[in-house]
This record gives structure tokens, sequence and C-alpha cells, in this order.
């Protein structure tokens, strides 16, 4: 297999680690200028030359503006526009989780409450989830595989959430 020409490139692997970080397969792009014109779209910036000066554009963004363009502009890409299934193991793993969920008593004095609170990890799970998709960042949960694996590897409507929110 030859190795792809942005990695020698100066910058190669930066550019290629900023794109591949939101879910795009890097392993796709045959040339320098592929990759290039992909980071651009992702990045909502014009294309540059080399991938050292798309690279450096790309940093002085910050993660923040980063991450919110990047999860706007991924579905423009052509191929994979979402980010790998989770593995059977991740999703074992946050199902034994639930299965083994039972509620436990914490100091409530940190929340105001006198006395302890009883928490359920699972319905915690829940509420944060319901709590950032009424946030309007629903997108974010793509970055968490096995949240979604819990949700069927999917992010889950406002309504099937409803009742899982606030403290009880």
């Amino acid at each position: 297999m030859a190795m792809k020409p942005w990695k020698s490139e100066a910058g190669g692997a930066q550019l290629e680690a900023y794109v591949g970080a939101y879910g795009v397969k890097t392993g796709k792009y045959a040339t320098t200028g592929e990759l290039i014109r992909d980071a651009a779209i992702l990045f909502d910036i014009d294309p540059l030359p080399s991938c050292q000066e798309m690279a450096a554009a790309i940093t002085t963004l910050g993660k923040g503006v980063r991450s919110k363009l990047a999860h706007k502009n991924t579905h423009l890409l052509a191929a994979d526009p979402q980010p790998e299934q989770p593995s059977a193991a991740s999703v074992g793993a946050i199902d034994r989780m639930m299965a083994a969920s039972v509620p436990q008593f914490v100091d409530g004095a940190p929340f105001g409450v006198d006395g302890q609170v009883d928490v359920d990890p699972a319905k915690l799970l829940r509420k944060v989830v319901s709590a950032v998709i009424a946030s309007g960042h629903a997108d974010i949960l793509w970055e968490f595989p096995d949240v979604l694996a819990f949700f069927h590897a999917r992010i889950p409507a406002p309504g099937e959430l409803v009742g899982h929110h606030n403290v009880q």
C-alpha cells in the first residue's frame, strides 16, 4: 500500500487529524488536494495550496468553532457522514452498567438538599441526554458512541425523554 501524499507533507498529519477527528475516513483520500478540499468544506474556509497552510488556518479557528463547523458540515462530505458504529465491547459495557444500575444514596448537601439524594445512573444518563437535546446541542451526542448505543445508535427524539428530566 502506497503512503498517502499528505503524510510526508509539512502539516499533513495535523490536517489529517483535524478532518479525521470528526468521523471522516481519511484513508479514502488518494491525493493531498482531496484532503484539502474536504477540510475546506468541513471547516467552511477557502482551500489553501498546502496542508501546512490549511492546518494553520484551521488551528486559528479554535477548538469550539472547529467543532461547531465540523458538526454542521460533516453531511456535506460525500461519503461516511456519520461516525463509526460503537464496538460490541463498548455496547456491552454500557448494557452491563445499565443492567447493574441501582439507586445510590449520595450526600444532598452540594445540591441544597438536607439528607441524602437517591441517584439512579440509568435515570441520570437519560436526564443528561435530555438536557443536551433540550439545549439544542443534540449533534454533540455523535461524539459519544456508547451513549448512542444505549439509545439504539441514534439521537432520541425529545418526546422519547419525556419525564426523564429535572431532579425527582
